[in-house]
């Protein structure tokens, strides 16, 4: 029904997408997926986060790995696109290692269309911000989050095919995006080169 009334109201609009929780995802039958898609849904943004169930449970995000994945792979079998969004740094140092590679695990998993990495910007009256104001807590530096991403999270991404990649600093709103080509690593190291990567994407506050 909204969707019909979007494309009623505003006959221009090109296409509509959506964000959707995992559970809320998990909660429609492949038919109903497929109803959407055909009603015009085309894609589906689903906050990911991470892939580390401990990081999961820690910022009490409501979903675990496995239903992340499931969502994931149910939208895209009803032919709608998925893109998944990633928190950089979302564990701190000690969950730094497991939150990457984990993370990297879901996303092979998932197969998206869009992969998007966001650096982590806390505000003032969450939790965590808290933790990071009373030490328990702390973000990562620029470095830090490179070998986070590098090691064992953007060179396990290359096993995807055609999966747009999109890196965003949430402190200074800069972006950039490519596409990983299978596992063509040149292509990424010249990506990271021409960006100064380290210093462009991930000046952490």
């Amino acid at each position: 029904y909204i969707m019909g009334e979007v494309k009623r109201i505003f006959p221009e609009n090109e296409r509509i997408t959506m964000y959707g929780a995992p559970k809320d995802v998990l909660l429609k039958s492949h038919e109903d997926l497929v109803k959407l898609r055909e009603a015009g849904l085309e894609m589906v943004y689903v906050g990911a986060e991470s892939g580390d169930n401990d990081v999961l449970d820690y910022v009490k995000k409501g979903a675990t790995h496995e239903e992340i994945a499931e969502a994931g792979k149910k939208l895209k079998e009803a032919g709608i696109k998925v893109s998944v969004t990633l928190i950089s740094g979302l564990g701190g140092r000690k969950y730094l290692e497991s939150h990457a590679i984990n993370s990297a695990k879901l996303i092979s998993e998932m197969k998206p269309d869009y992969v998007g990495f966001l650096t982590l910007l806390l505000e003032s009256g969450a939790p965590m911000y808290e933790e990071l104001r009373e030490g328990r807590f702390s973000y990562l530096t620029p470095p830090e989050v490179f070998e986070e991403l590098k090691p064992c999270g953007i060179q396990r991404i290359l096993f995807l095919h055609h999966t747009m990649l999109q890196m965003q600093n949430m402190s200074t709103a800069t972006d950039d995006q490519l596409i990983i080509m299978g596992d063509d690593k040149r292509c990424l190291s010249h990506f990271l080169y021409r960006h100064k990567f380290i210093g462009h994407f991930f000046h952490v506050l």
